[in-house]
């Protein structure tokens, strides 16, 4: 899965690849990739995200 984000801070996209799973808990956005890889994103700073399956 793809999960897109677009930050506050600019008007382009980020594309995280190989996403196994995300979350929110509290203000944050909690990504788990494929190969256990784990980002925390602060809510406060993400216009949106969405899902892709690819």
């Amino acid at each position: 899965m793809n999960l897109i984000l677009s930050p506050r801070s600019t008007t382009m996209k980020r594309v995280l690849e190989d996403v196994a799973y995300f979350t929110t808990e509290d203000h944050t956005l909690l990504v788990v990739f494929k190969d256990g890889r784990t980002r925390n994103y602060p809510l406060i700073h993400l216009w949106y995200y969405e899902s892709e399956v690819v």
